[in-house]
């Protein structure tokens, strides 16, 4: 039961994580060098890299929030798991609270793209969900883990 819960949650941090956190943590050197490439490659303007760089920064830290609560519930379940005898409602109670996290996780990336999408332009947003929608088939399939690097090829 464990590992379902931990391949559920591998899943939602696919779909939430956009390609923005996709090298590691917004502070991080090789993150800014990505995304300044990126950027690049949508043609933002100073204003839209600025409002994109705000827009990262609120996700990641309501993201890091979500990715601790759901950590936190997977340590609950283990621990229920350990027990002598697991308590099913117990576990049931806790599999329906990681459920509704990953749903408002979900629901806030779904937020975090349309804002998205009024910061760019239709073509760029177009190129950002392309761009997005590859780096998703690498990390689903085993290849770099999703990871998206200022190399690939479009």
């Amino acid at each position: 039961m464990t590992k379902r819960y931990a391949i559920i949650a591998a899943c939602v941090a696919g779909l939430v994580a956009s390609p923005l956190y996709a090298n590691g943590t917004q502070d991080s050197p090789k993150a800014d060098s990505s995304h300044q490439h990126m950027w690049v490659k949508l043609g933002l303007n100073q204003s839209q890299q600025d409002q994109m760089k705000q827009l990262r920064k609120d996700a990641g830290e309501k993201m890091k929030a979500s990715f601790e609560a759901s950590k936190a519930l997977r340590q609950k379940m283990k621990d229920e798991l350990l027990k002598p005898n697991p308590d099913p409602a117990a576990l049931d109670g806790l599999a329906d609270q990681l459920a509704q996290l990953h749903k408002q996780m979900i629901k806030d990336r779904i937020a975090n793209l349309v804002k998205t999408k009024q910061i760019l332009t239709q073509d760029q947003f177009k190129k950002f969900l392309d761009m997005q929608e590859k780096m998703m088939k690498r990390f689903r399939h085993g290849g770099n883990h999703g990871n998206w690097t200022p190399n690939d090829k479009e």
